[in-house]
């Protein structure tokens, strides 16, 4: 039988918690067979399978006896809406491979508060304000504001990047800067960044700036698919002027006779060339 089965207060779906639980034998004979224990995350949407953990080391298991687990499990993410109707089962020899006189009083069910299994924090990144024109090789501020409206807070750490993009969709787009965040986002709260680029030389054209938040994947979320935020203005770098002049070089052992225009040496001295 299952004596208990211990969950946290609190837990963030798609993170790892602990879990603990033990289980007796109430019976009046040793069990000499190996069994299942098997950890079930229940849902509004279903039953998912968090943990199968056979149990050989305890063979035998005298009448009596008990024995205890303690494992962390992944919770599944929530995509449906809001908390609670969400419980933790436990069953014990759910494959029925030892023979009992009584098999109802082998799973345990752990019915949390409403808030205890809250949804993964999700992310919104809002458009970029940007210019109508800026010249290329400036420096640049940029604001990539992004904030978590789920009711867990954003932990630390996570990558934010800036992009130039030349058709205003994402990929194969110009990475501009990376910045590395260090400090959690509480549930609710938004916050802007202001960086500073330099834009490449050889661009000209019509481009906007486009902010990623969590690039790389640190964050675990319920919707990934709002992170990107792309500037409502367009941003016009004009074609910028460069001029090559050729240098004038004069050998060492070169005639030091003075001429004018026209004449090859020295420049300062106005005379006729001989």
């Amino acid at each position: 039988m299952v004596q208990s089965l211990t969950v946290p207060a609190t837990a963030v779906a798609g993170t790892a918690v602990p879990v603990s639980w033990s289980v007796r034998n109430a019976g009046n004979a040793a069990v000499m067979l190996p069994w299942t224990d098997r950890l079930i995350f229940n849902g509004p949407d279903g039953s998912q399978v968090l943990l199968d953990r056979r149990v050989e080391d305890q063979v035998p298991l005298g009448a009596g006896a008990a024995y205890s687990r303690s494992v962390s499990v992944l919770l599944p993410l929530l995509t449906g809406a809001g908390a609670g109707a969400r419980t933790l089962s436990l069953i014990t020899d759910f494959r029925a491979d030892v023979a009992e006189s009584v098999e109802t009083d082998n799973t345990w069910k752990v019915w949390p508060s409403p808030s205890a299994f809250r949804p993964c924090p999700t992310w919104r990144c809002r458009p970029l304000p940007a210019p109508g024109m800026h010249f290329r090789a400036a420096k640049w501020n940029w604001f990539g504001p992004s904030s978590t409206w789920a009711r867990p807070p954003v932990p630390a750490p996570w990558q934010e990047r800036l992009f130039l993009s030349a058709d205003a969709v994402p990929g194969d787009d110009l990475e501009l800067a990376t910045v590395e965040i260090g400090e959690s986002l509480a549930a609710g709260a938004s916050v802007s960044r202001t960086n500073r680029v330099r834009l490449p030389l050889s661009l000209a054209g019509v481009f906007r700036f486009v902010a990623a938040t969590d690039s790389a994947g640190d964050v675990v979320e319920q919707d990934e698919s709002n992170n990107l935020g792309i500037a409502t203005v367009p941003t016009a770098l004009p074609a910028r002027l460069t001029l090559d002049l050729p240098t004038l070089t004069v050998r060492e052992d070169a005639d030091p006779r003075p001429c004018v225009a026209g004449c090859s040496g020295p420049v300062g001295r106005r005379r006729p060339c001989k």
